[in-house]
């Protein structure tokens, strides 16, 4: 939210400072589950243990694996999956193409330099397209306010005001749909959803997405 802070406007500094001491423990992913330690550090060390021994990521009762568990913990298996020489023989990957596959891949020469693209929606708000913006409202990387801000701030007219979707009978977020010379976006919310949100509510984007696809109303 606060992208060009005043060096010199000690309050204000001091107040971000503030609330990052209040919010460094919290799991930004998702601000209801743990905030679980790293795992990449011990990710070669656990890469040797399955090869070694794979009963030690085996669990002798599935249904009593916590539904609290770190993401994290998905990450480690992710990389040990995609790394695996058997599995990229599988997926035809070019032998010598990467030394290692990483989920977000930082190593490229690039420069974020582009801070808004709110010129860019408006732009595409003249061409008749429709949008489907989704966000998950305990997502604290990307907080569904921000992404509500610049969607009022395109001056849209409201089609379909603000009320809940559901599934089965029960409240799965919110949404609201705006309209525009042809041009429609729609907004949902996913009720529990973290960054992002088919991560963590995976049933939950895809009844929205099939909605959506099919010109059926959320």
């Amino acid at each position: 939210m606060y992208v060009d802070v005043d060096p010199s406007n000690s309050e204000c500094l001091s107040a971000l400072a503030y609330y990052q001491v209040c919010v460094k423990d919290i799991n930004s992913k998702q601000v209801l589950e743990p905030n679980c330690l790293s795992w990449k550090a011990n990710a070669e060390a656990g890469r040797r243990s399955v090869k070694e021994n794979p009963s030690n990521f085996t669990h002798p009762s599935p249904p009593r694996i916590s539904k609290f568990q770190c993401q994290n913990f998905v990450y480690m298996l992710l990389y040990l999956w995609a790394n695996d020489p058997t599995v990229q023989d599988a997926l035809h990957v070019q032998k010598g193409m990467i030394s290692e596959w990483v989920r977000c891949n930082r190593s490229l020469s690039y420069k974020a330099d582009v801070r808004s693209v709110v010129d860019v929606h408006q732009y595409l708000s003249t061409k008749g397209l429709q949008l489907l913006v989704e966000t998950g409202d305990h997502d604290m990387i990307v907080p569904h306010i921000g992404t509500e801000k610049w969607i009022v701030s395109l001056n849209l007219t409201i089609a379909d005001d603000w009320r809940p979707w559901f599934i089965d009978g029960q409240v799965a977020g919110y949404t609201r749909k705006y309209a525009e010379h042809g041009f429609q976006l729609t907004f949902a919310t996913v009720k529990g959803g973290g960054h992002p949100a088919p991560e963590f509510n995976r049933r939950e984007c895809y009844e929205m997405f099939q909605r959506w696809i099919h010109y059926y109303p959320l």
